[in-house]
């Protein structure tokens, strides 16, 4: 690493692609298939994780997104982290 700090930013709507990009990184580099309800949250994760009142982060080192986790809502009382 560069020594850049990082910083942890809620999502943009100019993340959308590197919300696919990097998720399906991680699934694919765990073996895992990229199914149709991962093919509906990675296309449209406002619709599928915000609205109904999830939440979205991005690590960014130097403007550029290089991380990123959801909570989506479980019940109106908890949520949980998608896979």
């Amino acid at each position: 690493m560069s020594g850049e700090a990082f910083d942890i930013v809620a999502y943009r709507p100019d993340h959308r692609d590197a919300w696919r990009t990097l998720n399906e990184a991680w699934l694919a580099e765990g073996g895992f298939a990229i199914e149709a309800k991962d093919r509906k949250v990675l296309s449209d994760p406002e619709g599928q994780i915000l609205t109904p009142g999830g939440r979205i982060f991005f690590v960014e080192q130097a403007g550029r997104a290089v991380g990123c986790c959801a909570l989506m809502r479980w019940t109106t009382a908890a949520m949980r982290s998608p896979r």
